[in-house]
């Protein structure tokens, strides 16, 4: 499931994933990002993963596909995940978004915040 954070402003969507995402879950973000996008700013996208089993892999096909239309519109990704094996994500990413993509553990949370907010 994806929850939107409170962190969640301005330009910034704050999510955490904490199991199987799905389309549903992706579609969540859809129209806060078009919300962004409509101010003519580029989207900043802050994601927890906490013991997360990844995506459904129809929602992960999916998901890929739509943001592929909205690849310049992503202007960073700060990824904080809690298990070191989960870092397979960023590579994943890179070919479908233009954004800077760094990725944290879990215990630096406060970095990856911060490196958001810049």
């Amino acid at each position: 499931m994806l929850q939107i954070l409170s962190l969640t402003n301005g330009n910034i969507i704050a999510t955490k994933a904490d199991s199987q995402l799905s389309q549903q879950d992706m579609e969540k973000i859809h129209p806060i990002a078009h919300n962004i996008l409509n101010n003519n700013q580029r989207v900043r996208w802050y994601f927890e993963i906490e013991d997360s089993d990844g995506w459904a892999s129809q929602g992960l096909w999916l998901n890929s596909n739509i943001d592929i239309q909205h690849a310049a519109d992503y202007e960073k990704i700060s990824i904080v995940v809690n298990r070191k094996w989960q870092e397979w994500i960023v590579p994943f990413l890179k070919p479908f978004c233009n954004a800077e993509i760094r990725y944290y553990d879990y215990d630096n949370q406060t970095l990856a915040k911060e490196w958001i907010h810049q």
